[in-house]
């Protein structure tokens, strides 16, 4: 079986998964009979008129019926709103939510593999046949809201099995044409100008490649990444995307290995890099190996904080545009607090009970939930 939008046919992935369903979400019970099968009702009791639905996910029903179209949603379900997209997997009854409409973020893992093996990875890479999950995006996009702002494409190394790759920005062009599309890669890939090519070629509105920089010393960002070479293909991987007009923007995690670089690294940026789209500096996270690694990568941004703002202004100077992720407030001076976004995902962030008495609370990204009982994490709340 295969679908075909585009001069390339991709065969969707083994039997394993063709059991799973994809439902867009509504509350509308009067939607016509014929919009019903690929919705997923959202009802706080069972309707009378229950024909058609893909799904029907009930509140408060004492009449589940096993073989019938409806399920009861747990309390750790009950997030699941309208223009939401869940994946349904009938042999267990279990749901997952694939892209939330209300979410600040949307992304979609494509591969666990990578060419990268970074020491404060969140996802660390795994060697495994996981083509399975294009059919999560390839499924969605249908369902997906044209008014959706922007999706990101993640892993691993997104761009790993590429011809995958190329048909999921087709798809996102085909089914979202006005939806951003953000891929978070490490740009090694576009070492080969041909693959730089081949993206320009699918000519999407607004793609931007998201890759890190680690350095200006290519054994400092080596040594983060794990693999000798690295920084010699990223570096020519972003010039062969830019060659072909592909927007970049650099991200750097900000840790004991990076900081103390800063400035040197921006001063690289604005000499060899002036036409990437901004530089985002990022808090890390502690997930994956930036759990395994904390103690040795963290480092209070008090300490940085110096350098940190060097490298800002300068590149602000040079008229890159900078912003701030995963930073409360409290760990920046009021002169950074306007490049700050609030950037981490609603699901992922939280807030410590002291910040409750911060004045400055709805204007912050919080906290990463992994971070909230951390105690080397000090927040210091304003007001």
């Amino acid at each position: 079986m295969s679908y075909k939008i585009s001069a390339v046919n991709i065969p969707l992935t083994d039997i394993t998964y063709k059991s799973n369903m994809y439902f867009s979400v509504t509350r509308n019970s009067s939607l016509p009979k014929a919009m019903r099968s690929t919705k997923a009702l959202r009802s706080k009791e069972l309707p009378s008129d229950n024909e058609g639905w893909g799904l029907i996910l009930v509140d408060n029903s004492e009449k589940i019926m096993k073989g019938e179209n409806h399920i009861k949603i747990n309390d750790q379900l009950r997030y699941i709103d309208e223009d939401d997209v869940i994946k349904f997997n009938p042999s267990n009854n279990s749901i997952g939510a694939l892209y939330r409409h209300r979410a600040n973020a949307n992304g979609f893992l494509l591969t666990e593999q990578c060419n990268s093996f970074c020491i404060m990875c969140s996802q660390p890479p795994k060697k495994v046949n996981d083509l399975h999950l294009f059919d999560n995006l390839f499924k969605s996009l249908p369902l997906i809201p044209k008014s959706c702002r922007e999706i990101t494409f993640t892993g691993g190394e997104p761009t790993i099995n590429f011809n995958y790759f190329l048909e999921a920005l087709r798809r996102a062009k085909f089914h979202l044409p006005n939806t951003s599309i953000h891929v978070l890669s490490n740009g090694r890939n576009f070492i080969n100008e041909d693959k730089a090519k081949d993206v320009s070629k699918i000519a999407h509105h607004d793609v931007m490649f998201g890759i890190p920089l680690y350095s200006d010393d290519m054994e400092i960002h080596d040594f983060v990444v794990q693999s000798k070479g690295a920084f010699d293909e990223t570096i020519k991987g972003i010039l062969n995307l830019y060659k072909y007009k592909i927007k970049v923007e650099i991200r750097v995690v900000v840790h004991k290995y990076t900081w103390e670089r800063l400035p040197e690294l921006s001063e690289f940026i604005s000499r060899n890099l002036p036409f990437v789209s901004h530089v985002n500096f990022m808090g890390l996270e502690k997930e994956g190996f930036g759990n395994l690694n904390f103690k040795d990568l963290w480092v209070d941004p008090e300490i940085f904080m110096e350098n940190f703002d060097i490298a800002v202004n300068h590149l602000d100077m040079m008229g890159i545009p900078v912003r701030l992720y995963n930073y409360p407030l409290c760990m920046l001076p009021d002169s950074l607090w306007e490049r700050a976004i609030v950037s981490i995902s609603d699901w992922k962030n939280d807030f410590r009970d002291e910040c409750n008495a911060c004045n400055l609370k709805d204007k912050c990204c919080g906290l990463f939930k992994s971070l909230a009982n951390e105690e080397l994490v000090k927040v210091r709340p304003i007001g």
